[in-house]
């Protein structure tokens, strides 16, 4: 269901609203850098994106400064006490009781920040996160999507898209693209 919406692959990737994690306004290009880019969207509250997010570090260190890997904080998906952005109604999945992100649904730009900050913080590895804004225009431009994934080529044009982040594809993508994996240091150096 999430594969049809929003930018599809042969389009260029649409202007995002995006703040950094300090609330300063953000061009996905800077990030980008002339690089081919994997984008995945995120929120504290959906369970597969905490779940995916150690493989989606994974692809950053294994691919190193030859990939831009970055995560979009969108909408979050299933809040505690507010509607699930997909359903229409409460949904509030066991995982996020075990992993107590029994949030409501920010209602400004700090409140969000917020979050995105605490996913960072407790389920990433040093992924560069950007948020997006209130409005949610990031979210929508890219498909309405809580965890969809998206590589983008050097120039801008969205080669893959995901309705659901499938990391073993997207390895294989960036592979099939020519990019290697970083070697790994033996230990000791």
């Amino acid at each position: 269901m999430f594969a049809a919406r929003g930018v599809q692959p042969g389009q260029a990737l649409p202007p995002l609203s995006l703040v950094t994690l300090d609330g300063q306004p953000a061009s996905i290009s800077q990030f980008q850098a002339g690089r081919p880019m994997v984008i995945a969207t995120a929120s504290l509250t959906c369970n597969i994106a905490r779940r995916r997010q150690p493989g989606l570090d994974d692809i950053r260190r294994r691919f190193g400064d030859s990939v831009a890997v970055i995560v979009i904080y969108t909408i979050d998906a299933h809040p505690k006490g507010d509607p699930c952005p997909y359903t229409g109604e409460e949904w509030v999945p066991k995982d996020n009781e075990r992993d107590e992100v029994l949030v409501r649904q920010p209602t400004d730009q700090m409140q969000r920040i917020s979050l995105a900050r605490e996913y960072q913080r407790r389920f990433s590895d040093g992924a560069l996160v950007l948020v997006d804004t209130p409005d949610d225009a990031s979210w929508v431009a890219l498909g309405s999507a809580p965890n969809l994934g998206l590589l983008v080529d050097a120039s801008g044009i969205v080669r893959v898209r995901q309705g659901w982040l499938d990391l073993d594809a997207m390895t294989a993508e960036l592979e099939a693209m020519g990019l290697a994996a970083r070697a790994s240091a033996s230990p000791g150096e």
